[in-house]
């Protein structure tokens, strides 16, 4: 079990680190920086899925004509 003293000592060692006191700006920013990382990494997602759909529609607009051809 802690103590207060050993509270109190964690805690400034942590602040040493320099990974205390995160402010609501240090948050906001943090969040910045993995939307910045997340959204190009969805939109290819999202484009990779797209492309896939229309090769796949032109596929099949292919075959429909290379039918319409033979007849």
């Amino acid at each position: 079990m802690l103590t207060i003293n050993g509270i109190i000592m964690q805690r400034k060692a942590v602040e040493r680190m320099g990974m205390g006191n995160f402010g609501p700006w240090e948050l906001i920013l943090l969040l910045f920086y993995v939307a910045a990382i997340a959204v190009p990494v969805v939109f290819v997602i999202w484009l990779i899925k797209t492309l896939k759909r229309i090769e796949k529609h032109l596929g099949g607009i292919e075959d429909s004509l290379s039918r319409m051809d033979k007849s």
